[in-house]
């Protein structure tokens, strides 16, 4: 599968299009652009756990990060006083600093993410696993994910 960034001139098969773009100002419509044509190929609904990455990417642009690669280690992140994630943008596993599993590794390309401390999710773009609890769940996540855009745009 073949796409095209919407912002330059970059082409390439879709993992490579998210690889160049996964650290730098194009990473929402990468991720976008990625998502929607997986889900279009497979005939299948929109999956919330791809939802989830993508709405962090809405907040690494809404918070001007770019070039996770470049971090020693996760790019991680407190989205309230409840959530917290490390995305892992690295060819290999990197330890975050997170909760009571700390010094945990992160797999390649995963978002590690944490409830009140606890593991709660490890997914990618593609799927993954996210609590099903009745107050951390991928709900519950991607509207603390919304309220934090929208503190970090105005």
């Amino acid at each position: 599968m073949t796409l095209t960034c919407s912002r330059c001139p970059h082409e390439a098969q879709a993992v490579g299009l998210l690889a160049a773009h996964l650290v730098d100002a194009h990473l929402v419509d990468a991720f976008e652009a990625l998502k929607e044509a997986r889900r279009v190929e497979a005939g299948t609904p929109r999956s919330p756990t791809t939802a989830a990455f993508g709405t962090i990417a809405e907040l690494a642009a809404a918070l001007g990060v770019r070039n996770i690669k470049d971090l020693p280690g996760c790019w991680e992140h407190r989205v309230d006083d409840l959530w917290w994630f490390a995305i892992n943008a690295h060819a290999g596993p990197v330890k975050c600093s997170g909760g009571i599993l700390a010094p945990l590794e992160v797999p390649p390309g995963h978002c590690y993410l944490e409830y009140n401390g606890w593991p709660a999710g490890c997914f990618t773009p593609w799927g993954g696993e996210i609590a099903a609890g009745e107050a951390a769940n991928e709900d519950t996540f991607i509207a603390a994910l919304r309220a934090a855009i929208g503190r970090a745009t105005r």
